[in-house]
């Protein structure tokens, strides 16, 4: 019932990556601004260093260890990764 939408503007080049998660994602860290906003950065250095699928395999793992420290609430999480390169760029989404 109760859901926020915000639409950012970007320039020419569309974002590297764009995350969607549930608040239990937000509620697991002790400061939105600082903890929780890096994530997206940790995403997507993970996912150039090792790749797309590795954060796939591995998604499930750092959802529920980061609720497990934070809110014990359940935590979706969507990710849209944009590259030119599509080997290893195939969407993924984990629940837990």
């Amino acid at each position: 019932k109760d859901f926020r939408v915000r639409l950012i503007p970007h320039s020419d080049t569309p974002p590297s990556l764009v995350l969607l998660c549930t608040d239990g994602y937000v509620d697991s860290f002790p400061s939105d601004d600082a903890d929780f906003l890096k994530i997206g950065c940790d995403y997507l250095a993970t996912i150039q260093e090792k790749g797309l699928g590795y954060v796939q395999e591995n998604l499930s793992y750092y959802l529920e260890f980061t609720s497990g420290r934070g809110s014990r609430d359940d935590i979706t999480l969507g990710l849209i990764r944009w590259s030119e390169d599509t080997d290893d760029d195939t969407p993924s989404n984990q629940s837990t």
